[in-house]
């Protein structure tokens, strides 16, 4: 999900912010859409970066051989 925020013109147009304080200030001056762009973008942002553990990545695996070897059973939303 690419947004564009801080990079539109307008009345609530929150110019370069560097601090957490100043994030902090800038917040509550922003709209409800923009607040809600906002907290999607920062959700997409920290999973973007999230580090799978060593057993995550191991079951990821797991799961991969079985649905490739074909053990794996489909279920289809009621």
């Amino acid at each position: 999900m690419q947004q564009s925020l801080g990079r539109r013109s307008g009345p609530c147009y929150v110019p370069h912010v560097s601090t957490v304080q100043e994030i902090e200030a800038a917040i509550p001056k922003l709209s409800q859409p923009e607040l809600e762009e906002f907290h999607a973008w920062y959700e997409d942002y920290l999973e973007d970066r999230l580090e799978l553990s060593d057993e995550v990545r191991a079951k990821l695996d797991e799961s991969r051989r079985e649905i490739a070897a074909g053990h794996c059973t489909l279920r289809q939303p009621s």
